[in-house]
């Protein structure tokens, strides 16, 4: 558990220097404008904290510098004299590639400056998050091993899907709400990978998973991990192991905290059920793997709407 101590320390050092940042910044926008920046500072204190951009209808690509972007509020606030930037993220073929952003809002009652995306440069972090990450990938390889022996597959034959497969890692930050019950941390949805790996890292219960139509909060366990059956491992079992419909809630007085691991087979692995399960009829279509990114990227995240796509009429 001491990394995680020493991953959150980082992160809130790192939270507390980047609110300081965005309200300097917001004092220049308040003076740019003409505005008191000395009233208007209290908007952004204690907020809440959350690479190519469009300019002219061109996507310019932005080298790894800190990047401040201008976000819809200030567009609004300032009555469009500042313009929310749009942008996208695109991925290499050869590299990972590694950033933090930090998210600043008009704050609720008792909210805290935090991080939400778990993707990291500070060179501390990366090094706890690369350890994490190779161990999070050894987990899944096993896990997988299991699920065929449990299928009555050679585990050693197809043990390849997962060697060389893609990893996601993503923090999830949810900040208290008074009114709970009148909004949703996540909407109810299925996992489009193969496997997920969830730990909690508070003791704030917030996730939940839907069992004969009915959701079941799960309780958080200090150190241990969450496992999602996702989508793809679903499609691969013929519909054998099904995949978990979940959701996450707020509480009404602390913050949630979590830490998602997303695995995928390799780029080079047909989506679809495996030869040796398929008894009788297929259940789902097979397709190829960049076909599934291109089906899941245009997706609504909405309960298993995916698996709908997926599946074939008997």
């Amino acid at each position: 558990m001491a990394s995680w101590v020493n991953l959150m320390e980082t992160l809130d050092k790192y939270s507390v220097e980047l609110q300081e940042v965005t309200k300097y910044l917001w004092k220049l926008i308040c003076e740019n404008l003409g505005l008191n920046s000395e009233k208007l500072a209290s908007m952004f204190e204690d907020g809440t904290q959350g690479l190519q951009i469009k300019n002219n209808g061109r996507w310019v690509p932005i080298k790894p510098v800190p990047v401040v972007n201008i976000g819809d509020i200030i567009e609004i606030l300032s009555n469009g004299e500042h313009k929310g930037i749009e942008h996208r993220a695109v991925v290499n073929t050869e590299r990972e590639r590694l950033s933090i952003a930090g998210f600043l809002s008009r704050p609720g009652p008792g909210s805290r400056c935090y991080i939400d995306v778990l993707i990291i440069g500070h060179v501390a972090t990366r090094e706890t998050l690369d350890k994490y990450s190779v161990v999070l990938q050894q987990v899944t390889k096993y896990l997988w091993k299991l699920i065929c022996e449990n299928l009555g597959l050679n585990s050693e034959k197809l043990a390849s899907l997962f060697e060389d497969g893609t990893q996601g890692l993503r923090m999830n930050y949810y900040p208290p709400c008074p009114q709970a019950s009148r909004v949703m941390g996540l909407t109810p949805h299925s996992d489009a990978v193969g496997l997920t790996l969830l730990i909690q890292v508070n003791d704030v219960q917030g996730l939940q998973i839907k069992n004969n139509g009915r959701w079941v909060p799960i309780k958080p366990v200090p150190g241990a991990l969450i496992v999602n059956i996702g989508d793809i491992i679903e499609i691969l079992s013929n519909g054998e192991y099904k995949s978990i419909e979940h959701r996450a809630v707020v509480n009404t007085e602390r913050e949630r905290l979590s830490i998602a691991g997303f695995h995928s087979p390799n780029m080079m692995t047909m989506i679809g059920p495996m030869p040796d399960l398929v008894k009788k009829a297929a259940n789902y279509k097979a397709i190829s793997n960049e076909e599934y990114i291109r089906l899941v990227v245009t997706s609504k995240l909405n309960g298993k709407n995916l698996l709908d796509h997926m599946k074939l009429k008997q």
